[in-house]
């Protein structure tokens, strides 16, 4: 195989974000990779950011692998354009001989940290996460307990799945246990959109 066979294709990808734009079909984002995980190739970033910027999508780059090339002279350029991707993650640990893992999640925009629908209380050691709806952040804790309390019965009342409550630091969190090994994504997804939905109407 020739070296570039297995970046992201730019023309491809434009192409495709136009074709979904003609059926009306929003993008949250597109991922580009500063290091694959088969094979250590980096996308263009260089030609990848223009098309989203033009287009007012979301750039986030999976730097996890080989985000720390951009402290090496000689392979920085691999990482040209990097700068204005929204967000980028990079695991130093993979490329920087730590011994323990060091990941991280950096964002262009502050903002963006904050605007989540959802806080977590912890990092989860095994199958129980905490977590909590926070809205705008305009409402004071008090306010969230009462709201997150209600979410807990109006979701088991209204709702297909079943989450628990508990206090952690004076606080009223959501406590969530996955059972199930074969569980993906979407089950977990569609509990949040479920949950922000109830919470909207109530606050």
């Amino acid at each position: 195989m020739k070296a570039g066979e297995w970046n992201m294709d730019s023309l491809a990808l434009r192409e495709t974000l136009d074709r979904l734009a003609a059926n009306g079909t929003p993008v949250m984002a597109v991922v580009a990779s500063a290091g694959t995980t088969a094979t250590g190739s980096f996308d263009d970033l260089s030609t990848i950011e223009p098309l989203c910027e033009s287009r007012d999508i979301w750039l986030h780059v999976d730097g996890a692998h080989g985000a720390s090339a951009i402290l090496s002279e000689a392979h920085r350029h691999r990482l040209r354009g990097i700068e204005h991707a929204r967000s980028v993650t990079w695991d130093t640990h993979t490329m920087m001989l730590m011994p323990l893992a060091a990941g991280m999640l950096l964002v262009r925009e502050e903002n963006d940290l904050t605007q989540a629908d959802f806080e977590t209380f912890h990092v989860p050691e095994t199958n129980i996460l905490c977590f909590r709806w926070v809205g705008d952040r305009t409402l004071d804790d008090d306010a969230l307990d009462a709201i997150n309390l209600d979410l807990r019965t109006r979701y088991i009342r209204d709702g297909p799945g079943w989450v628990t409550t508990t206090v952690l630091g004076g606080r009223r969190v959501l406590r969530v246990t996955v059972m199930n090994a074969c569980t993906t994504d979407a089950p977990l997804e569609s509990l949040l959109d479920e949950m922000a939905q109830l919470a909207s109407v109530r606050s």
